[in-house]
């Protein structure tokens, strides 16, 4: 929390000193216009993540089962802990510095320079720089991601949407079906290295599917407002 502290506080310097705005700006408080797209949007993440897994789970013939230290308590923290980890991501990636971004390049290039600096911030966060194959991976399928998510920002004017599905899709693929750092938390497969070994290709590809599915849902369900985001926002 003290990390997500720092962000908002340099975020409203940012704003302040090259748009002479407040965290208002990023759209951060809930109302009737931006609750409903955030809620379908998290619902929406959710259940493209269940799809891509159980696709890969029948490709690949394998099996899911209840974790053995499954708990409520677990997922709650589990969950507690991605809302932070998304939030952190969020303002760094699609808040004050994608705001200005907008406003001085227009929103095409604003999303874009999103997109690449999110896929090379995995780069370190997944640990594979230097391995070049992985960073090419990485980067293509984080890129993708990042660019649905500033592109949803852009689009809906609020950063409740991005953040919606980021922590529905880092939630479910993380801690429900347990493929982030927290280990074992929801489901894990019956035979560990069912995804990992075989059809590999195959399994890449299918995740990369995941943020062209998240373009087309903004495309078609998030109401476009002033992609520009008028002076006067």
């Amino acid at each position: 929390m003290i990390g997500i502290t720092v962000i908002l506080i340099v975020s409203w310097v940012l704003l302040f000193f090259f748009q002479k705005r407040n965290l208002l700006a990023l759209g951060i408080v809930p109302n009737k216009n931006r609750a409903f797209p955030a809620i379908i949007s998290f619902l929406f993440a959710v259940m493209i993540c269940v799809a891509f897994q159980f696709v890969r789970s029948e490709i690949n013939k394998a099996e899911w089962i209840l974790s053995e230290g499954f708990s409520t308590e677990g997922l709650l923290n589990a969950f507690w802990w991605d809302i932070k980890s998304v939030l952190f991501e969020e303002l760094i990636f699609r808040g004050a510095i994608l705001f200005i971004l907008i406003k001085r390049l227009g929103w095409k290039y604003a999303v874009i320079l999103s997109a690449v600096a999110f896929g090379v911030y995995h780069w370190f966060s997944f640990g594979v720089f230097g391995n070049i194959m992985a960073m090419i991976i990485v980067f293509i399928g984080t890129g993708l991601m990042g660019l649905a998510w500033a592109w949803a920002y852009a689009r809906s004017e609020t950063i409740l949407v991005p953040i919606a599905l980021h922590l529905g899709w880092n939630y479910t693929f993380n801690s429900i079906f347990s493929n982030g750092p927290l280990g074992e938390i929801g489901f894990v497969l019956k035979t560990q290295d069912q995804l990992v070994e075989q059809n590999q290709f195959l399994n890449m590809m299918i995740l990369m599917l995941a943020p062209v599915c998240m373009i087309l849902f903004i495309k078609f369900f998030i109401k476009k407002k002033n992609l520009e985001f008028s002076t006067n926002s």
